[in-house]
């Protein structure tokens, strides 16, 4: 799961030619409030959200990952992944953890992050032509818009999108059939054979 080829990545990866940007409001000096939902942005476009308590902004970047970002990313695997796939064990986990470590190294996907403007990640998500092969989010960032955001910004990429959704998991079937996508199919066991069945689900084109 994660990063493009290296060589197309700059030194510096924080803003990046097509990256959207999004002003979200935070408490001040807090960079872990969910911002409000607010209407999915266009590539290179800026929204404002702002939240009651405050009304401090900062800016939220969609951006292609670099090497950097690696052990962010696997450190919110980690934490996303024991938040919301409460049907894994700490054993189950721990098998999948050096899967991630590989595919964060290979060229096989496209990887993008969403980060705040202080290059803290949020979210990110891992592209196979139009297949939505990954996309995890801080636990603190759950329902905030953020998962919308990169969906969103997938399809404005690839065009209607496909993604397989771990049956044991319903509330991430309800985030994507609330994205549009329904399930067209069923699989008795997950990509390395283990009995964790899978949805695949697909949006109309």
């Amino acid at each position: 799961m994660i990063m493009a080829k290296r060589a197309r990545w700059s030194q510096s990866c924080l803003m990046r030619k097509g990256a959207i940007l999004i002003s979200s409001a935070l408490e001040a000096g807090r960079h872990h409030y969910p911002a409000v939902s607010s209407p999915t942005p266009q590539p290179g476009e800026r929204i404002a959200g702002r939240l009651a308590v405050s009304h401090i902004l900062f800016m939220v970047t969609i951006r292609e990952a670099c090497p950097d970002d690696e052990s962010a990313l696997v450190d919110l695997w980690l934490r996303s992944v024991r938040a919301t796939h409460t049907f894994l064990t700490e054993e189950d986990i721990q098998f999948f953890l050096p899967l991630v470590r590989e595919a964060l190294t290979s060229e096989q996907l496209e990887w993008w992050v969403l980060s705040s403007d202080a290059n803290i990640v949020i979210g990110f998500m891992g592209l196979a032509g139009n297949s939505l092969e990954a996309m995890f989010l801080d636990p603190s960032h759950l329902r905030s818009g953020h998962g919308r955001r990169l969906v969103s910004h997938a399809r404005a990429l690839k065009g209607a999108l496909t993604v397989d959704v771990n049956e044991q998991n319903p509330a991430a079937r309800c985030f994507y059939e609330a994205c549009g996508f329904v399930v067209v199919g069923r699989s008795e066991l997950d990509s390395t054979g283990r009995p964790f069945p899978l949805l695949h689900m697909r949006q109309p084109t």
